[in-house]
């Protein structure tokens, strides 16, 4: 999780002015601006593209859908928060620090909640689609796959109203999440790539509409591997100096190591918008289709913005 609420203590009001730390936090802010307009817009162009092409809206892309929102939300909300209350922990501005760090910390803990059951939902999706072949649009559709996003977002918000009661809850709560969100995942793919090593084998055998379909569906959980593998590994070094932080020392290293693994998190929201387009042909078209769009019709008005402007000019002129 992004929460720093526990860790607050004597120790940061007394390393407040600490030139190493007033650096460090400095750093992470040219790191984190961009990153922050990087992922809003790369989010809106994939969750504009999903939503506007009709022939992008599978269960898979649903639940794809609802990722790039929550990146779209740490972009938006998460990060500039993260940049504000930075910005009064530098200024010694305790109260209104803790004020704002405790609205960074449930939106962030949501946010990372609902990243961690997304990505471990895309997972069993795409292994009920390699494992169940045509019946998959049978058991698994975007109505079922909408919902399934709505009760993930109401859990989020439940874990993450926890803080107000209890930090222990949250914890403890969010460990057992995160646990649960990792197991399944890794056992999913497991099985997936175990069912992958069968349908190659068929696809060498025979070539037929069902193991085309089936070349197709292994392709795309590859690629959901490749977001589960990214999510994880931006993750990893949160979660280490976040325990060699609160669990060992805090120090000028465990501090600024624990903030700048935060920006890796926050990186991932970048990553998985580029990753989509990358891995997945349909929205790569569909978003390439979108940004020609946009680009002609901003050409489209600066070229009628310029020929007013000249008959603007030879009104003018032909009036005196």
């Amino acid at each position: 999780m992004y929460t720093n609420a526990s860790t607050f203590n004597d120790d940061y009001q007394n390393q407040g002015s600490n030139p190493v730390r007033v650096s460090g936090i400095i750093a992470n802010f040219v790191l984190n601006a961009p990153l922050s307009i990087f992922a809003t817009l790369g989010n809106t162009v994939i969750i504009y593209s999903v939503w506007h092409n009709r022939n992008l809206r599978s269960p898979s892309n649903i639940l794809l859908l609802g990722l790039a929102l929550c990146d779209f939300g740490v972009g938006t909300m998460v990060q500039p928060l993260y940049i504000i209350y930075q910005s009064f922990y530098i200024a010694n501005r305790w109260n209104t620090w803790v004020t704002i760090m405790e609205a960074f910390n449930f939106l962030s803990n949501v946010f990372c909640c609902v990243s961690f059951l997304t990505t471990t939902a895309v997972s069993v999706d795409r292994y009920l689609a390699v494992h169940l072949h045509l019946r998959y649009q049978e058991f698994v559709t975007i109505r079922r796959a909408a919902k399934l996003h709505g009760v993930l977002w109401i859990a989020a918000l439940f874990l993450a109203s926890t803080v107000i009661w209890n930090n222990n809850i949250t914890f403890f709560a969010a460990l057992a999440v995160i646990t649960v969100c990792l197991l399944i995942t890794v056992i999913v793919h497991v099985k997936i790539y175990t069912v992958m090593r069968v349908h190659r084998k068929a696809i060498r055998d025979q070539q037929n509409q069902e193991t085309s379909t089936t070349l197709q569906q292994t392709k795309s959980a590859l690629s959901m591997f490749y977001v589960c593998l990214i999510h994880t590994l931006c993750y990893i070094p949160y979660f280490v100096f976040l325990i060699l932080r609160d669990g060992y020392k805090v120090t000028d290293f465990t501090y600024l190591a624990t903030e700048f693994a935060q920006t890796v998190v926050f990186l991932k929201s970048t990553l998985n918008s580029l990753l989509y387009c990358w891995r997945l042909r349909d929205i790569r078209a569909e978003v390439k289709r979108t940004i020609a769009t946009f680009c002609c019709k901003l050409s489209n008005r600066r070229v009628l913005h310029a020929f007013n402007v000249l008959n603007r000019r030879k009104l003018n002129s032909t009036t005196v």
